[in-house]
């Protein structure tokens, strides 16, 4: 009987270890993603969702509110743009873009990290144009928290 018990308890200890091991393991690969890739992603994702120029076939993000389910921005964000589009009394820019046109390509930067925060310059396809986009690390995982239009 006390062999059965001793089993058991050991038994329990290993899947206590195991998965804590693979709870860790978890937690340390979503701070794996570096901000300037989860930028990278985020607008690999918006100018997908806004789509083809030369078909035709476009949607705007803004009007749907596509961004507000995305993993990439933080809740405080999304509420931001929210707001913002709610002042606009005409369509002024996009926030996301910091400009009114669509731009071909974006690229990020390498991030300047301090601590949980970082910011990535973002460079558009229009010449001379860039913006910053603030992240800040939230439950292991780097959000969008602002972007500045410069």
């Amino acid at each position: 009987m006390k062999t059965k018990l001793f089993t058991l308890f050991v038994l329990l200890i290993g899947l206590a270890v195991v998965s804590t091991g693979c709870g860790s393991e978890a937690a340390q690969a979503s701070t794996d993603v570096p901000p300037e890739k989860v930028v990278e992603s985020f607008y690999e994702w918006y100018l997908g969702y806004i789509g083809d120029r030369a078909s035709g076939e476009m949607r705007n993000p803004l009007v749907d509110g596509a961004y507000r389910s995305s993993e990439y921005l933080s809740e405080a964000f999304v509420q931001k743009v929210d707001d913002l589009l709610a002042s606009f009394e005409y369509a002024a820019y996009d926030p996301f873009l910091c400009a009114q046109d669509i731009p071909e390509s974006i690229s990020a930067d390498e991030a300047v990290v301090s601590g949980d925060a970082a910011s990535v310059m973002v460079h558009t396809s229009f010449a001379g144009h860039s913006l910053q986009v603030d992240l800040q690390q939230l439950e292991g995982q780097w959000k969008i928290s602002d972007i500045i239009c410069r």
